[in-house]
């Protein structure tokens, strides 16, 4: 997925984490960071809202991780 995102192919590394996420079960910091990653192609996409979504659902468990705290409180204070 992060060969396909530095080579701008947006929509097949979403693809790629979104089958990698579905596969992994339990929350962990691995499935964060594909979570995290997904937001990051989402953003790169344009798609913002969808790309939000997927750091809210870091910031419910762990706001303290990497930049999420940051990207969600910057969403809500643009509203």
């Amino acid at each position: 997925a992060q060969c396909f995102a530095k080579r701008k192919m947006f929509d097949l590394a979403a693809r790629t984490l979104q089958n990698a996420i579905k596969e992994k079960a339990a929350f962990d910091d691995e499935k964060k960071d594909l979570i995290y990653n997904l937001g990051v192609v989402l953003e790169g996409m344009g798609k913002k809202d969808e790309a939000i979504e997927q750091f809210k659902q870091i910031y419910e468990t762990d706001a303290g991780y990497k930049d999420v705290a940051a990207k969600v409180e910057a969403f809500y204070a643009g509203q």
